[in-house]
């Protein structure tokens, strides 16, 4: 199965399309395909499912935020960082 982020409300000129493009990913319950079309679409933190590809149309870029306030902390990278510097002081 295959869904355009345009048919969940993403638009070129929007400041963020996360949220369009979220509900795209999460759409393919059982896997498949977010087709994202040519053009610039900006966006923040996304969350990719088991089975779920992103295919970028020739001319397609999906452009990260400038603002941080579109990557809220969700934890995961405080968890790993925690890990990693764990991981670090055993080794010393």
């Amino acid at each position: 199965m295959s869904v355009s982020i345009e048919d969940f409300g993403a638009k070129e000129t929007a400041d963020n399309n996360a949220v369009a493009i979220q509900k795209a990913i999460d759409s393919l319950t059982n896997g498949g395909t977010v087709e994202i079309p040519a053009g610039t679409w900006v966006s923040g933190t996304l969350q990719l499912k088991p089975n779920v590809r992103l295919h970028l149309d020739h001319g397609a870029v999906l452009k990260g935020s400038p603002r941080m306030a579109d990557y809220p902390d969700t934890g995961l990278y405080t968890t790993n960082l925690a890990r990693s510097k764990a991981d670090l002081r055993q080794r010393c």
